[in-house]
């Protein structure tokens, strides 16, 4: 006898491995009634939003018995997409996060989850970084919260989970997060960093991993650079919106505070010349093209892999582009720059908050102390002396002579 479906079931989206099928992604989702309806597309995102769409238009019977969670999480998302109240990047991530609920299990339903069903989800977390642990469990404790208001459980089944079951609560947890991305160790590895990078044979390598070091750019602003945004002749860069309209099309800064302009790098002028060049090449070109993308940006894991590339190739500590991002950072604070001033050159508007918290890795200086011949010790001049202690200083007296005998 076979298995009765459930409203909402669908496997994926997985891999379409049928040999005569054009696509690359499939999924399946089956009504109330058992009938199923397999969505298939080239591109992921694709049958996601299909799906998601297809499941809210079944989900009058949202509180039906036997609503998976896997369902459940779908409608959750296509719901805040129908009412925009997500970027597409936020919609991205909370189905990334979700998935991690359902993975295991994806038949369990939302009434049957258990205590056990939770603690095993967090000891598949156990791998992640706390942080990541974190978003994660507030991605989850967002769903259970939309299936209490839609009365398809009484409470949050995440009530019962112990605050000594969060790993990321504890005290060294607290002592890791907050820290920031990884950076380059010292300025040494940065000038390693740099003539590894200006090595690369091509231009677009060498823009592309230099720009987050030179420049503290985000990887996004670096992908979506476009060529009317690069100010040869005043020697700036140009961060800004792509021209994309308010329906989500096209590329936008993080935040208004986003908006910026940096200086050229002397490094980088005739680079950034030559790729802005050529009969093709338009103002509302990108001045780093992806061949695959018939000219448009290149994705997030391009800038990933090359930085960590650039790395290696430098024997340098391997860090990401935003890790090179605070590493700006960190070498402006070592040359006194104030962290409000870093805030504002990376584009925040907190005052210098985030900077000083998340990026600026290198603390201020100290003085030391010298020893004298005889054994007698000086605190070094400049740093925390009166103008008369540095008088004395330069005159070559004693500040600390020893008692006579």
């Amino acid at each position: 006898m076979a298995r009765a479906r459930s409203h909402g079931t669908y496997a994926g989206p997985i891999r379409d491995l049928g040999r005569a099928s054009p696509h690359r992604w499939a999924r399946r989702v089956v009504a109330q009634d058992g009938q199923h309806e397999d969505i298939h597309g080239q591109l992921q995102a694709e049958v996601w939003d299909r799906s998601e769409a297809r499941l809210l238009h079944l989900g009058a019977r949202v509180a039906a018995p036997n609503l998976t969670v896997s369902a459940a999480a779908a409608l959750f998302v296509a719901e805040r997409r129908a009412l925009d109240v997500w970027s597409d990047a936020t919609v991205l991530r909370m189905r990334q996060d979700l998935a991690w609920l359902w993975c295991a299990k994806p038949s369990t339903t939302v009434r049957a989850w258990s205590k056990a069903d939770t603690h095993a989800w967090l000891a598949r977390l156990a791998s992640m970084r706390f942080a990541s642990q974190r978003t994660r469990w507030g991605s989850a404790v967002s769903f259970w919260q939309w299936c209490v208001t839609r009365d398809i459980v009484q409470a949050s089944p995440l009530r019962l989970v112990d605050r000594f079951d969060k790993p990321w609560l504890s005290k060294r947890a607290k002592r890791q997060m907050g820290r920031g991305k990884p950076q380059l160790r010292n300025l040494e590895e940065a000038q390693a960093y740099l003539a590894a990078a200006l090595a690369w044979p091509s231009p677009t390598d060498r823009v592309g991993a230099l720009l987050p070091l030179l420049c503290g750019m985000r990887s996004g602003e670096v992908r979506h650079l476009q060529v009317a945004d690069i100010d040869l002749l005043a020697g700036k860069i140009w961060i800004r919106d792509d021209g994309g309209d308010q329906a989500g099309e096209g590329w936008s800064v993080k935040t208004a505070a986003s908006s910026r302009v940096v200086a050229l790098p002397a490094e980088l002028r005739d680079d950034l010349e030559q790729l802005c060049s050529g009969w093709k090449v338009g103002p509302d070109s990108f001045v780093l093209r992806s061949l695959r993308a018939a000219g448009g940006p290149y994705n997030v894991e391009w800038l990933r892999r090359l930085v960590v590339r650039t790395c290696r190739a430098a024997d340098v500590r391997v860090i990401s582009a935003h890790g090179l991002r605070g590493t700006y950072a960190s070498i402006l604070a070592s040359h006194d720059q104030a962290a409000p001033d870093i805030g504002r050159y990376l584009g925040h508007a907190d005052g210098g908050k985030t900077a000083a918290r998340h990026y600026i890795g290198a603390e201020a200086t100290k003085p030391a102390l010298q020893v004298i011949p005889g054994g007698g010790l000086h605190r070094l001049p400049g740093v925390g002396a009166s103008h008369e202690e540095n008088t004395l200083w330069r005159s070559g007296r004693d500040l600390n002579p020893r008692p006579p005998a």
